[in-house]
């Protein structure tokens, strides 16, 4: 049988000429490919062929060669590229087999191109390439360059799933998302959507919210490998939502002054971008205001939506305050620190300590005043050495007066009085009013009492003229005063009168003690029986002087003198003796004169008219012309022809009136 290489020989050498020469290869030598098994002729650009293409050495006479160990590569039309293996080596049958060749591609037709250095290539039915597995997604309509934050994109972004090698994949339900980068706390809203059947998705109501300024979208797909960024994006301010410090408040403050650092708050939306917006009233308030207020609370913002405040500040006790500034609709702004709030200038003076409601006249007040300097608020001001008068509030009698009326503040404002006294007319009220400058505050009402110790007065003066040995006609009262003169109505104390001056050894006193609020008037001793009995009519400037004492207050004179007057006779006495010898029956030499005497001596005139008898101690004697009476106003009663008729002998003559004590002559009387 002839083989088939024999017959190729002969029809080889049938067509030559007769002149030609014919080189015979051996047989089995390779000189060219064969595609022995076709490629898949469809296939998903980047996944591998189902069929791998299969290459076959050949002769030149189209037998197989089995030559092991040639390298066999496989290449297409411009844009195809593979993955897997590009070469494949034949084994000892001759045989290169591509598995898992894959190919990668735009969809369309592509042949499949085989070489192996001088051998003659080899093509490969055309595959058909359709898109290969989701890798990536591509923005296909870019969102808007230029976006208000917060506000969806007038320009919403459209996105298509591809392959790898950006064949687009048509796959429904598959979720995309869109995030924002480059822009500090950028957020997107309605950030997902999926793909429709062409794989397309397209976004609605995409927001992107942050820092104005620049920023990217960066999109992505469930199970894509590969997102895609956008370009640029420019944010501008969003509306205004919040309230921003841009200037805190003061970090320290006086009670009712002006912040020394004002703040300044500016609208923003809700990324913290300045809105400029005019016309926003901002209203300050307190925290936990504890009593505190504040005032010049209001601003309004400009035209880059700034409202910076004036004059603001706080008023009430010292503490820590933070503030909260707010504006209808949007959300309010708290500073970062509370503002420490010390005291304001003086504003005032308060009694911590009031004068007590009961003084006494001259007296240091038992509970001295206490003032403190105050500012708006009350809280105490620390400013030492300042001088807190006390006055009167209205015009006072010119005794009524204040001492001990100064005090300093110290360290902490407090000005504590030590010695004021009220010099006053006792039972008046007052208001005493604390002034340190124009700064002032008056006390409740002050009743002045009789101050202690109180001394001695004459309320009463004694009589003038006084009959002696009688009590006088106008008894005197001794008072009790206090250092205003004021009465002072303190009882028990016993008032005692004697004597003073140089006649003081002439007379006595009885009935010379009374006591203070007896009988009935506080205060007040009144004498009963005041009675001087003693030297009467001693001539001008002669006169008895009333002192009036008590140990623990001492003395008062009466202003006035007492001239004493005799009293009424109770005695009889001989102005002048009888005659100490005496012829019987004959009238005596020197006639006798009687006179009336009061108790302590005094020749007295009344009564009057009193009948004087003269008689004997003892003997029988006659007497003749024995009676004579007091002459009118002198209280005289002189004998004139007293005459004693007896025996020889010594009488002792006796003058006697009624109920008077009888006076008897010094010595006797000698009758011859």
């Amino acid at each position: 049988m002839t083989s088939r290489w024999t017959l190729g020989l002969l029809i080889a050498l049938a067509a030559c000429s007769e002149d030609a020469i014919v080189t015979i290869p051996p047989t089995g030598t390779p000189t060219q490919l064969a595609v022995t098994v076709q490629p898949s002729s469809s296939a998903q650009s980047g996944v591998a062929l189902a069929q791998g293409p299969v290459v076959r050495l050949k002769d030149a006479g189209g037998n197989a060669s089995a030559t092991a160990g040639v390298v066999v590569t496989v290449s297409g039309p411009a844009g195809l590229t593979f993955g897997g293996s590009t070469t494949a080596t034949t084994d000892g049958s001759g045989t290169a087999r591509f598995n898992g060749l894959i190919l990668y591609g735009l969809v369309g037709n592509y042949a499949l191109h085989f070489t192996s250095g001088s051998l003659a290539a080899a093509d490969a039915q055309a595959v058909v390439l359709a898109a290969g597995p989701l890798a990536r997604v591509k923005i296909t309509t870019q969102p808007s360059a230029a976006a208000v934050a917060g506000v969806a994109l007038a320009q919403q972004p459209v996105v298509q799933l591809r392959d790898v090698q950006g064949n687009a994949v048509a796959r429904s339900g598959v979720t995309v998302t869109a995030v924002a980068v480059l822009g500090q706390g950028a957020a997107v809203t309605n950030a997902t959507t999926t793909t429709n059947g062409a794989g397309q998705a397209t976004f609605a109501g995409l927001t992107v919210g942050g820092a104005a300024g620049p920023h990217l979208l960066i999109v992505t797909a469930a199970g894509a490998f590969l997102g895609d960024t956008s370009t640029t994006i420019t944010l501008s301010a969003g509306p205004a939502t919040q309230l921003a410090l841009t200037t805190q408040p003061a970090a320290a403050s006086q009670s009712g002054v002006a912040l020394p650092t004002q703040p300044v708050v500016r609208l923003q939306d809700a990324w913290g971008n300045n809105v400029s917006q005019a016309g926003i009233k901002v209203a300050a308030s307190l925290i936990s205001a504890g009593g505190a207020s504040v005032q010049n609370d209001t601003a309004l913002t400009n035209a880059t939506g700034t409202a910076t405040y004036g004059s603001l500040k706080i008023s009430g006790l010292v503490g820590n305050y933070t503030f909260r500034f707010v504006a209808t609709s949007y959300t309010s702004a708290v500073a970062s620190a509370a503002t420490v709030l010390a005291a304001g200038p003086a504003f005032k003076v308060k009694l911590t300590t009031p004068p007590p409601g009961l003084v006494a006249t001259g007296q240091a007040f038992g509970t001295q005043p206490v003032a403190v300097l105050q500012d708006s608020a009350g809280n105490p001001v620390a400013q030492s050495g300042v001088t807190v008068t006390a006055g009167f509030t209205t015009a006072q009698a010119p005794k009524d007066s204040l001492v001990g009326k100064t005090a300093l503040t110290d360290a902490t404002g407090k000005a504590t009085f030590t010695s004021l006294a009220l010099f006053g007319v006792s039972g008046q009220q007052y208001a005493i009013q604390f002034s340190a400058a124009a700064l002032k505050v008056d006390s409740s009402v002050v009743s002045l009492q009789p101050g202690s110790p109180p001394h001695l007065a004459i309320r009463t003066p004694p009589s003038t003229s006084a009959t002696n040995a009688l009590a006088l006609g106008n008894q005197p009262a001794v008072e009790l005063r206090d250092v205003s003169d004021n009465l002072a109505t303190l009882n028990g104390f016993t008032i005692t009168a004697t004597l003073t001056g140089a006649n003081s050894g002439n007379a006595v006193v009885s009935g010379s003690s009374a006591i203070t609020g007896s009988p009935g008037q506080s205060g007040v001793a009144s004498f009963q029986t005041l009675t001087v009995t003693g030297l009467a009519a001693l001539g001008a400037g002669t006169n008895y002087t009333l002192r009036f004492s008590e140990p623990s207050l001492g003395f008062v004179d009466s202003p006035t003198q007492t001239n004493l007057v005799p009293g009424t006779a109770t005695k009889l006495a001989l102005t002048t003796q009888p005659s100490t010898s005496a012829t019987s029956g004959v009238a005596l030499a020197q006639q006798p004169v009687v006179q009336l005497q009061d108790v302590s001596g005094n020749a007295t005139a009344t009564p009057a008219n009193v009948q004087i008898t003269a008689g004997v101690l003892s003997g029988s004697v006659t007497i003749s012309n024995g009676t004579v009476f007091t002459g009118a106003g002198t209280g005289t009663a002189t004998f004139t022809n007293l005459t004693l008729t007896a025996s020889p002998g010594s009488y002792t003559l006796i003058f006697s009136a009624g109920a008077l004590t009888a006076i008897q002559a010094l010595q006797a009387t000698q009758v011859n």
